[in-house]
């Protein structure tokens, strides 16, 4: 398994769901994190390759081409989770990220945010990122907020980034009423950013955030969120590399739903001008 992080327990999850299938079959599973670098990806896969291991799991759809090549000529089963595939000959175990942004962006738009900014992953080699952003710009605009007003940060997973970003996107527009965060970790960051900035969650901001890791029950306010099937994601993947011959096609496209979980950093809409 290669994920591109084990920061924050982010793919924690999945992890858990793929042990969870591939322990009592007798197979171990071997991971390796690659901070999000593509070409340090393609050098992981080299080296599991040599090392003989029998398939690999991927994270998303953006990878380097030598990576599938090597893939491909070596026989080694592989597949992507976090994303589908629009290559039919790739199998994938995920989800619409599309879908996910968009969730968020038509809750806010129910709420009566018309004043919107988004603090997404760095969108580059980055198709989940890219896709929870797009999602979330498309559907603002379907309910009739211009894109060109939705004040957007990119930004890597990490807390302190989160809150960073959060300052950036207030300076831009102080009439922001709601933020939406590629990630939970940016959400937990963006709220003490907001906090920092004189702003209450939800009373004068609304967060959501993405991934429903843990962290987001257990936060004061809890944390709004579009939950992703991690560990099902993780235990379908399973599936596929347990699988014969014969049943590989069964196995080899499963996609998974995302929804919206509500909690108490959300509300209706306040005007702060």
């Amino acid at each position: 398994m290669i994920v591109p992080t084990l920061d924050a327990a982010i793919f924690t999850r999945m992890l858990e769901g793929l042990e969870s299938r591939l322990a009592p079959a007798g197979a171990s599973l071997v991971y390796s994190a690659t901070g999000y670098d593509l070409d340090r990806e393609t050098r992981v896969v080299r080296n599991l390759i040599e090392k003989g291991v029998d398939g690999i799991v991927l994270v998303g759809s953006c990878h380097r081409k030598e990576t599938l090549k090597l893939l491909r000529e070596h026989k080694v089963r592989f597949a992507i989770t976090y994303a589908l595939s629009e290559d039919d000959s790739i199998p994938s175990m995920g989800f619409d990220n599309r879908s996910g942004g968009a969730l968020a962006a038509n809750y806010l738009a129910d709420l009566g945010h018309r004043h919107l900014g988004v603090i997404a992953g760095v969108t580059r080699d980055n198709d989940r990122a890219s896709g929870r952003l797009e999602g979330f710009l498309a559907m603002a605009e379907r309910r009739g907020i211009s894109r060109s007003s939705v004040v957007v940060v990119e930004s890597p997973y990490e807390f302190s980034r989160g809150r960073a970003a959060a300052k950036l996107i207030l300076n831009q527009n102080r009439n922001v009423t709601a933020i939406f965060c590629g990630s939970d970790v940016l959400a937990v960051g963006a709220m003490r950013g907001c906090k920092d900035a004189g702003l209450n969650v939800p009373q004068d901001i609304s967060m959501i955030g993405f991934d429903n890791l843990d962290i987001a029950e257990y936060l004061t306010p809890g944390l709004t969120t579009v939950d992703v099937p991690a560990r099902l994601m993780g235990e379908q993947a399973a599936n596929y590399f347990l699988a014969d011959q014969h049943s590989l096609d069964i196995h080899a496209r499963v996609e998974l739903e995302t929804r919206l979980i509500v909690r108490d950093s959300t509300a209706p809409a306040k005007d702060r001008q």
